[in-house]
Order: C-alpha cells, then structure tokens, then sequence
C-alpha cells in the first residue's frame, strides 16, 4: 500500500473516531476531561488532513503543523486525563512553551538546517515523553472508577512510547542522513512505519477512552444504586426506630393516662371507701348550685353518719370499723340514682347530694336509705343504723348556710333517739338562713 492511501485510510479513520467521540459527548454524559480528549482527537484529524495536503501546500503547512498537532493532541491527552481523574490540570504555560520550542525546532532543522533524521528524532522525543507521561498518570494511584482498561490504555501508550523511542534512536543512530523530498515516496517505507501504527493507535486510544467514559458511569451508576439501598435500608431502620418511639410513646402516654387518673381519684375519693372526698363534693356543689340559680331547678341534700360508730371502733377494733365503712358505702351507693353524689364528710359522716329534688322527695331518700342500712346485716358487727338530716335549697342560699341547715338537722336527729330522719325547715326570704328551724 503506498504512503498517499496510507495517509487517506488514517483520514477517514481519524474523521470516524472523531465524530464518534463528538456523538458520544453531545448525547452521553461525559465526565470533565473527555472533551480534552475530543479536542485532541480534533487535532489529530487536522494533522491528518495537513500532511495529505503535501503536494499542493507549504512545506510549512505539510510538515511543521502537523508535528505540532499531533504533540497538542498528546497534550490534550494528558491534560484530559488528568481531568477525568479528578485532577486539577497542568498550567498551560509548560504546555505552550513545549510547543512553541518543537516549532522552532521543527521549521529550523526544515529550514535553516534541513535534516529528516533530526525532525524524526524531534517529533519521537517529544511524542515519547508525553507517551511516558500517560502512562505515568494512569498507572499511579488509581481512583475507584478506573478498570481494566487503564491497564490496557497504559499498556497501549507504553508501547507507543518504545515505539517512538526506537524510532529516536534510528533517526539519531542508524538512518542515514538524507534531505526530505518535495512530493511523495510511494515506496517509503519510513512513511508506512509512522502511518500505520497512527491509524492503530488512533482506533486504540479512542476506543479505551470511550470504554473508560462509559465504565465510569457504569461505576457512578453502581455507586448510586449502592447508595440508594443503602438509603432504603436506612429509611427502613428509622422507620421501624420511629414505629417503636411511637410504641413507646403511646406506652408511656398511657402510663401518663393512667398515673393522671389515678392521680385524679387520689385527689377527688376517699382512699377507703372510694366515695368522692369533701374537696371535690365542695366543687360538684358550688356546680351545682350556679345551676340550679341559672335553671331554677330544686336541689337537696343529706348528711348522715353512723350511730355509735366510736362504740363500734372500741368493741370490734379499727379493721372491723373500716369493713362497716366501705360497707356501708357500698348499699347506699347501690340504691341511688346515676346523678346523686355520695361523699365521705369526715369520720363516719357523709353527704349525699340530690339533684332535681324537692324536700319531700329528699325526706323520702333518706327514710329509704335509713331503713335499708337498719336492716343491712354489717360482717361481725350486725345491725347498724344511721341518722340523717335533710335541707332543701333555699332561694339565694349559700353552700355553706345550706349545709349547716342539713347539718343541724342531723345534730335535731341525733337528738330525737338516733336512727331518724330530719328535715330542715325551708328558708324564710325576709329572714336569714340562721333563723331556720328543724322539724
């Protein structure tokens, strides 16, 4: 194959690569260096192009830029390595100032001392170093994402670098000195030698670093798979975490429920006869009145004990005082209404509250209630009795007046022989509630 079709094939092979790495840039993601790469490749098509332009163009235009596109090619190679490892790259000040001196070299020895052996040996010196220089990059420290075919990218730029090496060493050492032709040889062999190994590095080199774009994203790819199952695997865990702080939570608010409640009943209960204790009673009644006042409706209440309940103490003891109690509680909590309200006063003394009651209707509850406590057989004590005194709700009558009615009643009860009934006479308007009287 003679030197102008070798210098075609490796044009139409520069042209394919070049355009491959362009589509592979405009419509692949790309990682930063690779457009170094595509540039290069530029200038490699453009040195191409130049030294197929041999016969019409300056030897200028066919011999010295060719030479220096290609070095900036090896350049860009390096810069673009360099780049896609993350690198920051070299300053561009060394770079131009390599190629500005293989110009002036090149158009030296072209002009000035026109030698083919020493621009062969310039452009391999150049080309071999910066063969080397890859090799070093990619054979270095290794990010994650290199592969397999760094090596083989390293291995293919080392060979190129013995390549161009040899070929120094025979321009400076074995090749005659011989001045360069005008036009073509198409029966150089020298020609072929340079030529063949551009086209297969081309191909090469083109190939290993559109396979090393590719492979990079393929790791980035894996990486952000890695990552996204590591990211459920982790929202699963605070999920499951957030499932058992919620648990707990509504444990512990439970807990809180409970411990309010119990809170509450130690509050507002007598801890013995789990009867509403007198605080509380004397909130339900200050209620109780406001509407009652508001609504005009009757209200009554009872205050009762347990007769001779400090003979029962002395004679049975504290234990069997506490059983009659609780008892007790028991059956009158059990013969009343859902709205009435029990409460322990103090002692063996309690207070029953009446809503929608009238006197007569009170007078009735409490003789219910003291016949049913008199024939209430008490665990070891037997009977039991109870006195009671009743007061109805006296027009603009107070809590307090209104209980010590019901309490002076029970104290008329008392007085009358134990185990009655008494009923406070009503309030006079025109009077104060002190002048009440019992009946």
């Amino acid at each position: 194959m003679d030197t102008k079709t070798l210098i075609i094939a490796a044009l139409v092979v520069a042209l394919t690569t070049s355009l491959g790495m362009a589509l592979v840039f405009w419509t692949r993601r790309t990682y930063p260096g690779f457009g170094y790469w595509l540039a290069g490749s530029g200038f490699h098509t453009l040195a191409v192009l130049f030294i197929l332009s041999r016969d019409l163009a300056p030897l200028w235009v066919a011999i010295i830029l060719p030479g220096c596109f290609f070095l900036l090619e090896l350049m860009l190679y390096v810069q673009g390595t360099r780049r896609f490892r993350d690198e920051r790259p070299y300053p561009w000040r060394w770079g131009l100032f390599a190629a500005l001196s293989f110009c002036v070299l090149m158009a030296y020895f072209l002009y000035a001392a026109p030698s083919l052996n020493a621009r062969i040996a310039l452009i391999s010196l150049y080309a071999g170093g910066l063969d080397i220089w890859l090799v070093w990059l990619l054979a270095r420290r290794r990010p994650a994402f290199f592969g397999a075919v760094e090596w083989v990218l390293a291995g293919l730029w080392g060979a190129f670098a013995v390549f161009n090496l040899s070929r120094l060493w025979y321009a400076v050492m074995v090749m005659p000195e011989s001045l360069p032709l005008p036009g073509f040889d198409p029966g150089s062999v020298l020609h072929a030698s340079f030529l063949i190994p551009l086209i297969v590095r081309m191909l090469l080199v083109t190939l290993g670093q559109i396979v090393m774009n590719a492979q990079r994203f393929e790791y980035d790819l894996r990486i952000t798979q890695q990552a996204l199952e590591e990211d459920i695997a982790l929202r699963k865990h605070y999920e499951r975490a957030l499932k058992q702080a919620r648990d707990d939570a509504e444990i512990a608010n439970q807990r809180l429920v409970q411990a309010n409640e119990e809170l509450t009943k130690l509050a507002t209960t007598d801890p013995l006869t789990s009867a509403w204790n007198r605080r509380h009673f004397e909130e339900v009644v200050e209620v109780a009145l406001a509407r009652a006042r508001r609504y005009a409706e009757p209200l009554a209440l009872l205050i009762f004990d347990i007769d001779h309940f400090k003979a029962i103490n002395d004679r049975y003891g504290h234990h069997v005082g506490d059983q009659v109690l609780v008892e007790f509680v028991r059956l009158v909590q059990s013969n009343l209404r859902v709205g009435d309200v029990l409460a322990r006063w103090g002692g063996e003394e309690f207070i029953l509250l009446l809503p929608h009651t009238i006197a007569d209707a009170a007078l009735s509850v409490g003789e219910k209630l003291r016949r049913l406590i008199a024939d209430h057989p008490f665990p070891e004590v037997g009977q039991v009795t109870a006195s009671f005194g009743v007061a109805a709700l006296g027009m603009r009558e107070g809590s307090e007046s209104w209980i010590s009615r019901a309490d002076h009643a029970l104290y008329a009860a008392k007085a009358g022989g134990r185990n009655l009934v008494c009923l406070a006479e009503p309030t006079d308007p025109t009077r104060g509630p002190e002048d009440d009287t019992i009946r």
